[in-house]
Order: structure tokens, then sequence, then C-alpha cells
């Protein structure tokens, strides 16, 4: 049998592709007599560092560092500094964003020099952000993720097949913390290809995932067999030829889809087999499995690199119901679906997935 229109179906489980963190920085302040710098993110229960470096010989330093909510004060000094000093000065911050103060006081030729460093210190754990594939639900508006960290917001984008825009949010997650349920206007499974979530925590730091959705049953015309045999004939060659261009070209659509060409193979490629009335159960059972299995040889030695899967159905996924012992083209046939989940519609009892 022969599928006519190609076109890729949906499935409503996203996949979780990557998480990126955002790159933290220093605060500095350069040039002049001395130059200062403070760490801008410390691991929480960990000291903070103020550095100091003389670019010239200096006396009488003194450095005086100030929390700005707590008053508290630390003044360090030294007597002589020269060219090219470095000195480091551990202090203990407070956890989450906390406000600093750093003044310095110098003397060089009996001039006192004089600056100021304001900079901003974060005292935080990782941020740890999940996103489960079995909690999106886009037909209900859903995505449910968890955090060890209080969340400001979420930005949501989403894209249709085409690539246009389909979802465009920003969330107020108002520093919530654990599990969190990102709500927005629900959508059409077959309608969304991708979704973009970047969560932002109380702090600044970000974590963004890429979560993409790929299902695709591949149109093909049927591998005719002999009577009860599961060898392919070379007169049977191209049709199967003609799916693992489909396949292949399914799988650059899938890279490109994700923004990198370079990335894992993460589709699977499902061989289901089914066939008529005509014979037992348990014979047909038999032969549509090992048919199943001899297709998906075929296309691992023609180089589809995703992992294949096979299962016979025999007469238990009908194209065109009929009695018993009917001899019916249309349930002599195969059922190729590429997925990066599994493929859905068919689940029977006693039935399982065989890894090629």
């Amino acid at each position: 049998m022969f599928v006519g229109n190609y076109i890729p179906t949906i499935y409503r489980v996203l996949l979780v592709l990557s998480a990126l963190s955002a790159s933290v920085s220093v605060a500095q302040a350069t040039g002049g007599p001395w130059s200062l710098q403070a760490t801008y993110q410390v691991p929480l229960g960990k000291k903070a560092k103020l550095t100091f470096g003389a670019n010239r010989a200096l006396k009488n330093v003194r450095i005086t560092l100030t929390n700005a909510s707590s008053k508290w004060t630390k003044t360090w000094k030294l007597a002589k500094t020269r060219k090219g000093l470095k000195r480091s000065f551990a202090f203990r911050v407070p956890a989450g964003k906390s406000s600093w103060t750093a003044k310095v006081q110098g003397h060089a030729n009996e001039e006192t020099l004089t600056s100021t460093l304001n900079f901003e210190v974060i005292s935080v754990g990782p941020l740890k952000v999940d996103i489960a594939k079995s909690g999106v639900a886009l037909d209900k508006g859903q995505i449910t993720l968890t955090t060890n960290t209080p969340l400001r917001k979420a930005d949501l984008v989403g894209f249709d097949i085409q690539g246009a825009s389909v979802l465009q949010t920003s969330l107020d997650l108002a520093e919530k913390t654990g599990k969190i349920i990102l709500e927005f206007e629900p959508l059409k499974p077959e309608s969304i290809r991708r979704i973009e979530v970047k969560v932002h925590d109380a702090v600044g730091r970000w974590v963004a995932f890429r979560l993409v959705a790929w299902y695709v049953e591949i149109p093909h015309e049927d591998v005719v067999f002999a009577s009860n045999k599961a060898t392919i004939s070379p007169d049977e060659a191209d049709k199967l030829n003609a799916v693992v261009k489909l396949i292949q070209n399914e799988v650059k659509s899938f890279r490109k889809t994700m923004g990198r060409s370079d990335v894992g193979l993460n589709l699977k490629l499902f061989v289901a087999g089914c066939t008529d009335t005509v014979g037992s159960d348990v014979d047909n059972l038999k032969l549509s499995r090992a048919r199943a299995k001899a297709i998906g040889m075929y296309f691992k030695k023609r180089g589809v690199e995703a992992p294949i899967f096979f299962e016979g159905y025999g007469e238990k996924l009908l194209a065109k119901k009929t009695a018993d012992n009917v001899d019916e083209p249309e349930n002599r046939r195969a059922i190729y679906i590429l997925t990066n989940t599994q493929p859905s519609g068919l689940d029977r009892p006693g039935r399982r997935w065989h890894s090629l």
C-alpha cells in the first residue's frame, strides 16, 4: 500500500534536548594607581574575594570594604607596595545577592589618592532545573518543571512545522521553587514542532531548554513477500531504497530543527509488520515479526543510523477489517515510524519492540 500525502505528524510529548547556563563575570576597576577586582558569584557557604593590584609604588594603603545592608565593615592595610604587587582578601557573604562598597586610599609622592568600587556578590548553590517529558501537555497549555532555586520568570517561544511562531509569552514565577507549572494558551499538538523555554532565577542566572517533537510515519510502497516467506527479493529493493532516502531526509530536518548538526541521533525507527487474516493467529504473528525484522535489517545495512526496532502484529492491526481467512492485500503491510519518543497507537497486549 502506498501512502500518497507525506505529512509529518507531531506527537504531543516533547524531548528535552539541551540545557545551557548563563556565564558569570567579575566586578573590576582598572587604571590609575591601582586596580580592584571582586568575584561576582561564589558557591553557597564559600568566601568571596577582593583583589588589589598596585600599578605604582604606594605607601599607607587602606582598603575598606562595607556591606550596604548590614553596614559590616572590614579594613585591610598595606604599609608599602611595589609596582605589580597583587593581594587578595577573602570575606564572607550572605546567601543570595548582596551589595558592597570597596574604598581605597593610598599615598604616592605626598599625594593622597582615593577610589571607590561598588559591586554585587551572588552566593548561591548550583541552579538545577528539570523538565520531564511526562510534564509536557501542550493541549492543556502546561509545562511542568522542578527546580532547587527560586525562579523569577520564564520565557516561552514556540514554532510550527514551517518555523512560524505559534507561542510567545513571558511568565512571572514570583520566586517559586520546587514543582512549578508553566501555563500558557493551549496548543494543538500537531501544530507545534519546537519550543524554547528559558527560566531565570532571582539572582540573574538562567537555564534554557530546547524541546523538539518529532513523530513521522514514513510513506512507502509495501514490499511484496512470497507466500509464507520473509525474504526480500531483489525486485522489491527499490521500494525500500526510496524509504531510506526519506528517513535520511527526516534526520537532516530533525537536526536542523534542533539548531545543531553535530548532535547525537535522538530518533528511533520502528518497523511494525502486519498480515491479512488467512492462516492462524500464531503463524501470522511469527510471519509478520520475521518480515518486520527483514525490513529493519535491510534499512540498517543501507546506512540508516537511527536505532531500529521491530515487532510483528499479525492480524491485530488490520488496515481494512475483514472476516477470518480473507485474502486482503491492504492488510499485508508494514508501518515505519521515525520518532524521538515511543510510537503511539501501536500498544497491544503481548507486543514488545525488539532492537536490531
